[in-house]
Formats: C-alpha cells, structure tokens, sequence
C-alpha cells in the first residue's frame, strides 16, 4: 500500500500514463485533485501528485490547463500540494517565458521552505526555458 511519498509519486504517475490526453485529463484526476473549500477525501500527497500528473498530461499542450494549475497553486495551504502544483505549472508552462507564473513561483521561495523551493526552482526554469532569461 503506498504511503505519504509514493502516494504523490503513483499518483503523478497517472499524468505520464495519460499524457496528451486533453479532453479527458480533469475527469481522469478527478478522485485526487484537491477539491474546492479543502474537501478532497484523498490525501495531501495524492493531491499534490494530481497536480503534477495534470501538468505532465497537458505538457507542451499547457494553456488551458494554466489557469487552472495556477488557481490551485496559489490556493494550496500545503506545502505537499504546492509542491506538485509548481511541477505541474512548470511541466505545462514549459518554454512560455510568463513573468506572471514567474513572479508567482518565485514568492513562495521567500516563505523559506526546503520542500517547495526544491519545486518552485525547478519549475521557474522550466517557465523560462529557452528564454535566455
């Protein structure tokens, strides 16, 4: 049975399953993403593995899926939860160069977290690869 960790990674593991799958992606996560008022009856890491799993299914695919990844990001009071939220928003906004996903990834670095800065650092490249920037 997968526990904490493992749960966020099998989860996450869905959106390399499903990867391209666009139409069919929210309904597919559906019993793990976080629910709107904190009410998702799966755990945090499962949540925060959704969230990752969504942006891989949408990677290079990404603009219908950013608002959403960035609505649950900024929402998350978990640290697991932004976690997967900031891969998910680097997965998906790969290569857009967004000053805004930027400078949203970029604060919670100054909440001086090991967990999400390890994500958000990674996620803030991903925005702006090939940007130069």
């Amino acid at each position: 049975k997968a526990v904490n960790w493992s749960k966020f990674t099998a989860t996450a593991a869905l959106g390399v399953i499903h990867r391209g799958n666009l139409t069919q992606s929210r309904k597919l996560l559906e019993p793990y993403l976080p629910q709107a008022g904190g009410l998702s009856s799966g755990s945090i890491f499962s949540q925060g593995g959704a969230l990752y799993a969504y942006g891989l299914i949408h990677a290079n695919h990404g603009a219908d899926a950013l608002d959403y990844l960035k609505t649950q990001f900024a929402s998350a009071e978990e640290e697991v939860i932004q976690h997967g939220g900031a891969l998910g928003l680097g997965i998906a906004g790969m290569g857009t160069g967004s000053e805004e996903i930027f400078d949203n990834l970029k604060n919670v670095l100054f909440t001086d977290s090991a967990l999400n800065g390890e994500a958000v650092g990674l996620a803030m490249g991903l925005i702006m690869l090939g940007t130069g920037n």
